[in-house]
């Protein structure tokens, strides 16, 4: 009896970390549960011959750089720190969904898309809310801009309080209609083709 009121003690304890922790470390990973209708590339538009390079995105995020979150559930905010960098996980999805959809990187290309995250954030009350801003640059090959837009993503869902999984579905839910927005934007293609 003694053994079992202690394993359950342990296990209380175990998942009571969470709630009084003032900080958590999270992993940043690509969920998308979401498909954005409208927003969803069917190919069209696309100058499948024409390949792009995708340079590395910058974080242009004012203070800390970790920081992807909070929950504000209760008096005491919880932040939420990254583990890796923004800029490197946002570049990385950019490129999945690129390929996804047909279209072609290469350092080669006489064109490059650059991007720079103005903002990358959760905010945890009753529900998770992620709310991402990237300005993207399309420019020659001297580097000149030719096309530049700001793309903006939210999404928002109902889960358990601070959970690693729910933060990763918001803000991969988020980038995904950035980049489902930007690569179906007429003007953003007509740069891309025209070039």
């Amino acid at each position: 009896m003694k053994k079992i009121a202690f394993l359950i003690i342990m296990f209380l304890s175990m998942t009571a970390v969470n709630v009084y922790a003032k900080e958590i470390n999270i992993d940043l990973r690509y969920k998308p549960t979401t498909v954005f209708g409208d927003h969803t590339p069917d190919g069209k538009g696309i100058p499948l011959s024409k390949p792009l390079k995708i340079t590395p995105f910058k974080d242009a995020r004012v203070g800390d750089l970790s920081m992807v979150g909070e929950n504000n559930e209760d008096d005491e905010p919880v932040k939420i720190r990254s583990k890796s960098s923004v800029a490197d996980f946002t570049t990385s999805v950019f490129r999945k969904v690129f390929n996804d959809w047909g279209a072609i990187a290469s350092d080669n290309s006489e064109l490059s898309l650059n991007g720079e995250i103005a903002n990358f954030f959760v905010n945890e009350t009753r529900l998770y809310v992620a709310k991402v801003r990237i300005r993207f640059y399309l420019k020659d090959r001297n580097g000149k801009v030719i096309w530049e837009g700001l793309g903006s993503g939210s999404a928002k869902r109902f889960g358990r309080s601070l959970k690693e999984e729910n933060y990763n579905e918001v803000l991969s839910d988020a980038l995904t209609e950035i980049f489902s927005r930007l690569l179906t934007d007429s003007s953003f293609l007509a740069a891309w083709s025209r070039e």
